[in-house]
């Protein structure tokens, strides 16, 4: 048993007064055909923009009609949230929500290029060739001050009575000592190492 199709679309027009217009054709008559056995959804929807482009339509008004078959109120709103995600589109009753991201988004990387003392040296602070070293110097004698005021911080505390040390990072405690019965703190390598010596 063989199976044949074919998608047929025609288009016919006639003007009566034709002939009182050099620009007017008296009749049109547009046909396209394509075999139908095992067509796509997107197939199909690329044969009737090529037919409607062909009897006249513009492409601003094909684009508005497929979306308009898209997003409308009879579809479910499930099937056109799935369309928008598929084609990277944002609906209107999420711009908050996606507004949201893009700041957090933008103030992680502002965090980011600040470094974690802000001092991290970007594109923009390199522009200006002439004062480049002069910059980098400036910032590498703030990043040192900083390290000195930490250590004197440190140091105005009484460690003497200290038996418990611990380290919290950003994956949570990563040291701990329950057992101290000192503590040292060093800067070395031209002060960019801060170290403890647990006793």
């Amino acid at each position: 048993m063989t199976y044949t199709a074919k998608l047929k679309l025609e288009y016919h027009s006639t003007y009566s007064d034709a002939g009182f217009c050099d620009d007017c054709l008296p009749e049109e008559n547009i046909t396209m055909e394509i075999p139908a056995e095992d067509l796509s959804t997107l197939q199909l929807f690329k044969f009737f923009s090529n037919f409607l482009r062909s009897i006249g339509h513009t492409e601003h008004g094909i684009m508005k009609g497929a979306c308009n078959v898209a997003f409308n109120e009879m579809n479910s709103e499930k099937d056109m949230r799935e369309i928008a995600k598929e084609y990277d589109l944002t609906m209107n009753e999420d711009l908050r929500d996606k507004f949201k991201e893009w700041k957090e988004a933008e103030e992680e990387w502002a965090r980011l290029e600040r470094g974690p003392m802000g001092t991290a040296i970007t594109e923009d602070s390199l522009s200006n060739d002439a004062s480049w070293e002069e910059r980098y110097w400036s910032l590498k004698r703030n990043a040192e001050q900083k390290i000195k005021e930490l250590e004197e911080e440190i140091l105005k505390y009484n460690c003497d009575k200290v038996t418990r040390l611990e380290v919290i990072d950003n994956s949570g405690r990563s040291y701990s000592n329950r057992n101290v019965t000192g503590i040292n703190f060093h800067l070395q390598d031209d002060d960019r190492t801060l170290k403890l010596f647990v006793v």
